[in-house]
């Protein structure tokens, strides 16, 4: 009887661990029914024997344990057999969602990655944009223009506008990409200014370089704390973001 027992123990701790409501449903069923099945042919003994003594003949009790082990380790067994095969189900299933959560969690990773790598050049941009727009109205005010120079200055006005014109993209995709992956709002109030103000400096950017490329005749405007603003909004999305790879 110490091995029967035992399994039923098992059963009821383990039940008693922590799993959902359902897991827990299922192993109560299990214990009752595992109980139901060892108390049977106890009962069952009991009730054809209950008038006949104790017997002194170690061959009668032979018989007895013999009679216990055919009947109550035959429904042991196969409780094992299911109660095992539910534990791996189990297993398998605390696996496969500890593997999803650890893939989200790279996929965070890499998509966080990819948003910070243009912050160090981005932070810089706006100053260094002023630069060579600055060089360049200086070099187009002289009277022996040095074209060799000017195109460089063009050339490097068409760099610094094609990364921030990049980031400007990944941040209005960044909901497509990424956003099954976090818990942040992209409908919120705080996504739609970043986007809106982004892409106002996108247009200002593009319509600069398309001044001193010949394209347009007037050169572009800008609200002047419109690009703080818009990198204050920026590190509160960041960090949001950042809160989330933890």
């Amino acid at each position: 009887m110490i091995e029967p027992l035992a399994f039923l123990i098992f059963v009821w701790k383990f039940k008693n661990s922590q799993m959902n409501l359902k897991n827990k449903v299922f192993l109560s069923v299990l214990f009752l029914i595992l109980l139901i099945l060892i108390l049977i042919p106890v009962f069952l003994f009991v009730l054809k024997f209950k008038s006949y003594p104790i017997s002194n003949d170690v061959e009668d009790w032979v018989f007895f344990g013999d009679y216990f082990g055919g009947t109550v380790n035959t429904v042991i067994s196969f409780s094992s057999l299911i109660f095992l095969g539910y534990l791996t189900y189990l297993l398998s299933k605390q696996s496969n969602s500890e593997n999803k959560k650890n893939n989200i969690l790279m996929r965070r990773m890499d998509a966080y990655h990819e948003l910070t790598s243009y912050l160090p050049q981005v932070n810089q941009f706006l100053l260094d944009f002023t630069k060579v727009t600055g060089r360049l109205f200086d070099k187009l005010s002289e009277e022996n223009l040095d074209y060799d120079l000017i195109r460089e200055e063009k050339l490097e006005l068409n760099k610094q506008k094609n990364l921030f014109v990049n980031f400007y993209y990944l941040l209005f995709y960044f909901n497509v990409k990424y956003g099954h992956l976090f818990d942040y709002d992209f409908n919120s109030d705080n996504y739609k200014e970043i986007i809106k103000k982004a892409d106002s400096l996108r247009i200002f950017f593009e319509d600069t370089t398309s001044f001193f490329n010949g394209e347009i005749k007037k050169p572009a405007i800008i609200d002047i704390e419109l690009t703080p603003v818009f990198f204050d909004e920026l590190t509160v999305f960041i960090n949001l973001i950042r809160k989330e790879l933890s």
